[in-house]
């Protein structure tokens, strides 16, 4: 009887102990969760808004890119296959109208997402967690 006495003094020692380091350790958390949690947001907004911006003038770039190559490629479709002229132009007109509008959708996709953060960070910030919370 008196073993089981002090099995259960040295249990309950050592789940108080057990409990303390637990209570320590969640309020060490929440201390330092709400001291970084600001910085943190402003990382995640901050973050989204450079790399949708730096996508739509990429994007852009690249619709210009194609856009210039579709109309150097119909001016110059009898150079290239004066049997075909028709063809290359057409191919021309049509690749070079859909890849273009294709890219300057994604870029103004992009500038919408990167005025999002500048407009309304909160939403940002709360679709981020939405996102981490699934």
């Amino acid at each position: 009887m008196e073993h089981e006495l002090t099995v259960d003094s040295e249990l309950k020692s050592r789940l108080i102990h057990y409990l303390d380091t637990v209570e320590r350790i969640v309020s060490d958390t929440a201390a330092f969760t709400a001291e970084q949690a600001p910085q943190v947001a402003h990382e995640i907004v901050a973050w989204h808004f450079y790399s949708h911006m730096f996508g739509a003038v990429v994007l852009a770039a690249l619709s210009i890119i194609v856009a210039a190559i579709a109309t150097i490629t119909y001016r110059n479709a009898e150079k290239i296959d004066p049997v075909a002229t028709e063809v290359v132009q057409l191919f021309s007109y049509v690749i070079g109208a859909i890849l273009t509008a294709a890219l300057l959708g994604f870029s103004i996709s992009n500038t919408s997402e990167a005025i999002k953060a500048q407009v309304a960070p909160r939403l940002v910030v709360l679709e981020r967690i939405a996102d981490i919370a699934k």
